[in-house]
């Protein structure tokens, strides 16, 4: 009867400090943790554009498509690097 009083004792110890340990939590705690998402400016130059990771990309602003429709132009005007033929092969 001993040992039977014994091991029910330390079961009942145990659960008991088990569930004192064992807090409840709110779910939305962990959104207050996280803090809001920081808001990135708007881009104003074709390099803020393409810099995403400090700058908003979303096409579905207004300015930011028409800035990128402008980038795309200037972009596609630019020449690009053209081979030249040097003095020394010019000479026939």
């Amino acid at each position: 009867m001993n040992v039977r009083l014994m091991i029910l004792s330390t079961v009942v110890a145990s659960s008991t400090l088990f569930a004192v340990s064992a807090n409840a939590h709110d779910p939305r705690e962990f959104d207050r943790m996280m803090g809001p998402a920081e808001a990135k400016t708007l881009p104003a130059t074709c390099t803020q554009l393409a810099n995403s990771s400090r700058y908003s990309n979303d096409v579905t602003n207004p300015d930011i498509k028409a800035l990128k429709t402008r980038c795309d132009a200037e972009a596609a005007v630019k020449p690009g690097k053209t081979k030249r033929k040097s003095a020394a092969t010019k000479t026939k």
